[in-house]
């Protein structure tokens, strides 16, 4: 598949084309993902079939923007190449920022099952997935999103005790430890 944005771009009017919002120029957009604030920018993730106006194969589009308002069009972020993720796609994630570097999660749909996966990056443009992936260590039980003195964290591999606490949570992936927690969180 040809991933030339330029040749896939729709020809026609822009007289609809909403003038101050994130807009794809060509395919499918739907469900965003981990938008996050990143080396001064705001990046914005989403599922996205770059060649058809419809649902398919997922990828992950992506776009920066340094005022929310006028965005610009990055490289699709994630590519379905890998087995754990070439029968459908890259499915719904986040976005993580911690230690200078920008993660995203995102779970790889195969053919029975979907994996949690986890994909690298230093600039918040280039990505690499991770040689492990998908993660086992209790990552595919369950995902939680949580916001903390004001900062929204997301954290996997968590023991829930009742709706709306946490014992133990701890985001480690492949031996880095991006968050860990030994008390209880109540949300």
């Amino acid at each position: 598949m040809n991933l030339d944005r330029k040749k896939n771009r729709r020809n026609g009017n822009d007289r609809y084309r909403p003038k101050y919002h994130a807009s794809v120029p060509s395919g499918w957009a739907n469900d965003p993902n981990g938008l996050i604030w990143f080396d001064g920018k705001a990046h914005l993730f989403f599922q996205h079939n770059p060649y058809a106006p419809k649902w398919g194969r997922m990828y992950w589009g992506h776009m920066v923007s340094e005022d929310m308002v006028r965005w610009s069009e990055e490289a699709v972020a994630l590519k379905p190449d890998k087995w754990y993720d070439r029968i459908g796609g890259c499915f719904s994630g986040t976005a993580l920022a911690e230690k200078n570097r920008m993660y995203l999660m995102y779970t790889g749909a195969g053919l029975f099952r979907q994996r949690q996966c986890l994909v690298e990056s230093e600039d918040g443009i280039v990505f690499h997935k991770y040689a492990k992936n998908p993660e086992r260590n209790g990552m595919e039980k369950i995902f939680l999103v949580m916001k903390k003195s004001g900062i929204s964290n997301m954290a996997a591999g968590i023991t829930l005790l009742t709706v709306g606490t946490a014992l133990g949570v701890t985001l480690l992936v492949n031996g880095i430890l991006l968050m860990k927690e030994k008390k209880n969180l109540l949300f």
